[in-house]
């Protein structure tokens, strides 16, 4: 175990308050357990890639495969600055990962059975990850508007989207957690139908990967801790919470990275929830990489403040 002294980080953000998140899951309590992760590596796999010059992530950067794609969106940056932003080098951020490697992973021209993001688990695991991080759900469009699907008339149908279980994701999911590696993935916001203002579904849905045995799944709480109206719940999907917004506002969320050396305080849903569960699992593997992902899960269930209405029964 490494001797921490008793320590505040000197990130701007932190020092001054607007990184709430990280008192409310007792991070300083944490890091004078331990803060030196360097050893223990989480991989990121996102679509719009991560920007790998950001000042307050490229230190703890350890490869992964260059985003083949380029980086397209804010979301992989976001995510990257909750699991593992430099922390105590008077810029910006801080994250409970501290000196958590990352590596990062960017699915792109993925086919219809998601062979690349398959494959990029796979990369992953013989890169020696630790712990991979999927802030996302996989989704199959081509089916009926949702209202057609209501009423039986599918003559006027529209593209609908639907949470999928595609079986090659679901085979590398079971390889990585039997290699070892503790997967996390976000449990969902509120249900996404894209055309219709009334979805067919209702909370609680099926969300994969979140949905496989042995992934940590993870929804998300608000500043007062209470459960986030309308996300997804349930115990089929979500193991544990974490904060995933400041209020019910709609831009009031959580702060961290985001593209072109910036930072965002818009960071809301359970996508920023996951990967502070990830960097959790990082520091447990710091300490005891021997443990089993079902060990650390197990860990992490049984030590969670159970808050407001527990276990959770509706929305």
């Amino acid at each position: 175990m490494v001797d921490c002294a008793d320590y505040t980080p000197d990130d701007d953000y932190y020092v001054s308050g607007n990184q709430w998140y990280l008192n409310a899951i007792q991070a300083p309590d944490a890091w004078q357990i331990c803060r030196e992760n360097t050893n223990v590596k989480i991989a990121l796999i996102e679509g719009d890639g991560v920007e790998l010059t950001h000042d307050d992530l490229q230190g703890n950067l350890m490869g992964g495969d260059g985003n083949p794609a380029g980086v397209i969106g804010n979301h992989g940056t976001m995510v990257a600055g909750f699991a593992g932003g430099v922390t105590n080098n008077d810029l910006g951020i801080a994250s409970l990962g501290w000196n958590v490697g990352l590596l990062t992973y960017q699915p792109f021209n993925d086919d219809s059975i998601r062979t690349v993001l398959a494959g990029k688990i796979y990369d992953a695991v013989a890169d020696d990850a630790d712990i991979i991080n999927m802030s996302f759900k996989t989704i199959k469009g081509g089916f009926p508007d949702c209202d057609e699907i209501k009423s039986e008339n599918y003559e006027s149908a529209r593209t609908f989207y639907w949470n999928w279980d595609y079986e090659l994701v679901r085979e590398a999911v079971e390889y990585a957690i039997g290699e070892n590696v503790v997967i996390v993935a976000s449990a969902g916001n509120s249900p996404e139908h894209f055309l219709n203002d009334d979805p067919c579904e209702e909370v609680p849905y099926p969300i994969y990967p979140a949905q496989y045995p042995g992934v940590i799944g993870v929804s998300g709480s608000y500043q007062n801790e209470n459960f986030v109206d309308g996300w997804n719940y349930g115990a089929q999907v979500v193991d544990v919470n974490a904060p995933g917004a400041t209020s019910s506002a709609e831009d009031d969320g959580l702060m961290t990275t985001c593209l072109n050396d910036g930072y965002l305080d818009i960071g809301k849903g359970t996508s920023f929830s996951a990967p502070q569960v990830a960097a959790l699992a990082a520091m447990m593997k710091s300490l005891n990489p021997s443990l089993s992902p079902a060990e650390i899960e197990q860990i992490l269930e049984s030590t969670a403040d159970k808050v407001g209405q527990y276990p959770y029964v509706n929305g």
